[in-house]
């Protein structure tokens, strides 16, 4: 039996943080807990909340790497993050 995952009243929700690179709010969820496409193996979300763009991962801990690295996958996250690093030279696709 899968453990239920629940945090700030949403069903699914395992994990929420701020994004150290981009200020945005980030979040790991449950894929099939919280009713996202759980197909092909993804068992967990990354989400940037502010942007609403998200990132399917097998395991909980591929998918907060991931949420953590946000700009790597959210265009907006990627725009922000370079105003607010200007000097830092990370660049993402």
């Amino acid at each position: 039996m899968t453990k239920e995952y629940s945090l700030d009243g949403y069903l699914g929700k395992i994990w929420t943080r701020k994004s150290p690179y981009s200020g945005s709010n980030i979040s790991v969820y449950h894929s099939e807990q919280a009713g996202m496409d759980h197909s092909e193996g993804v068992k967990y979300h990354a989400v940037c909340e502010d942007h609403g763009m998200l990132m399917g991962e097998t395991t909980i801990a591929r998918a907060k790497s991931a949420a953590l690295d946000s700009p790597s996958w959210c265009d907006e996250c990627a725009k922000e993050d370079k105003k607010r690093h200007p000097n830092l030279g990370r660049q993402f696709q």
